[in-house]
């Protein structure tokens, strides 16, 4: 016999998962022949599986720009935290960033939205 979504609610409260599990195990048909219990550690399991999946991609997060990062559209005015940080050429931010001994990274953006990183001379990506 199928479990009631009531009784799932209770069994997810009591395992401290999200009230979604429950829906989840509920409308995808988990339930069968399966206890509640079973259920919401199937759900869980897959959940957490989901979870750890989504760690891989975090490797992409570096070719974007954070809110630290340095941006520029046309090479000559350079933005962090929204606003103006320096005027001026490549070489002169990045001597600028020497001085202040701060370096975050530093991106262009296309026109078309892209952000490409910019990397100095001599420096390995």
């Amino acid at each position: 016999m199928k479990p009631s979504i009531k009784q799932l609610d209770a069994l997810v409260e009591e395992f401290g998962l999200p009230t979604i599990v429950s829906e989840l195990a509920f409308i995808t048909g988990l339930a069968g022949d399966k206890d509640a219990a079973q259920i919401l550690r199937d759900t869980a399991s897959k959940l957490e599986s989901d979870d750890d999946s989504d760690d891989d991609d975090d490797d992409d997060d570096d070719d974007e720009p954070d809110e630290d990062s340095i941006t520029t559209k046309d090479d000559r005015k350079w933005y962090q935290y929204g606003k103006l940080y320096f005027t001026g050429s490549r070489e002169d931010l990045f001597e600028k960033m020497d001085d202040d001994k701060f370096w975050p990274d530093v991106f262009t953006i296309s026109d078309h939205g892209n952000a490409i990183r910019i990397e100095r001379e001599g420096e390995e990506e």
